[in-house]
């Protein structure tokens, strides 16, 4: 008797999707035609912002994809989180201040950093809940003590 194939396969959606999203990104560096779908999609969406709402938002979606890489890269890798924001307070506002005659808040961005990379290591450490939940209260009671 021939082996009837179900219509449902038997992995699940997610890690089918996350072993083809790592192939098509890590193993073939986005030379596909999915890469090229999504570059194009992405070249679109750039020019129909800047056709609609003027240039100085075409700076806004480059410098939210470089944001969110480094936020990601400083969740991943502590180390790089902790050098880069080392890097990034000594530097930026000595280009800031040559540069930008204007009030720039970049403070804020050195705390969304920090609490970046505090995150990636609470997440590296695997414990009871109750030790994270208490780390996280710790550190949303501080910042919102910083706030006033």
């Amino acid at each position: 008797m021939p082996k009837i194939r179900s219509f449902y396969p038997k992995e699940n959606l997610i890690p089918r999707l996350y072993n083809w999203l790592y192939e098509q990104i890590r193993v073939k560096k986005l030379h596909t035609t999915f890469g090229y779908a999504i570059f194009i999609i992405l070249a679109l969406v750039i020019a129909y912002v800047i056709s609609s709402l003027g240039t100085p938002y075409c700076y806004i979606i480059p410098s939210a994809f470089l944001g969110l890489g480094i936020t990601v890269g400083c969740i991943a890798n502590t180390s790089f989180g902790f050098y880069f924001t080392l890097f990034y307070g000594f530097f930026v506002f000595i280009i800031k201040r040559m540069l930008f005659p204007v009030n720039i808040p970049l403070g804020s961005v050195t705390e969304g950093l920090i609490m970046a990379t505090f995150l990636g290591v609470i997440l590296k450490k695997i414990g009871p809940i109750q030790r994270i939940l208490l780390l996280m209260f710790i550190s949303f009671t501080f910042f919102m003590l910083e706030l006033k």
